[in-house]
């Protein structure tokens, strides 16, 4: 599998699934080919790395969209754990004052922020 070869996990995150082709033209067996093949694999090699450094990684549209998705949801889920803790944390006060017996409504509206 080529997305198992080490110069394609290197550069396949950054440029998706393009595909390079570059025809040496010659001789298939000679040793001029097989030079000219080398150089133009580094050539290209050299090329994408300067080229996909300065790129942000690959990232399709609808996976960006279901990233921004599962962030929003993440965010939501924090401010309700907030929520959740502050409004416990009323209650216990609410409850301390009722076993003391000091609670009025004007004290329980206050500690949740109730207007009259």
């Amino acid at each position: 599998d080529m997305r198992e070869h080490p110069v394609m996990k290197e550069f396949l995150p950054k440029i998706g699934n393009c595909v390079i082709h570059v025809d040496n033209q010659g001789r298939y067996d000679s040793s001029e080919w097989q030079v000219n093949r080398a150089q133009s694999r580094e050539k290209v090699l050299n090329h994408l790395r300067k080229v996909t450094d300065q790129l942000p990684p690959y990232m399709p549209p609808r996976l960006q969209k279901v990233k921004d998705r599962i962030q929003e949801d993440l965010r939501r889920s924090r401010e309700q754990e907030k929520l959740q803790e502050t409004l416990q944390e009323k209650m216990a006060e609410i409850e301390d004052l009722v076993k003391k017996g000091k609670a009025t409504e004007a004290d329980l509206r206050m500690k949740l922020d109730l207007a009259d």
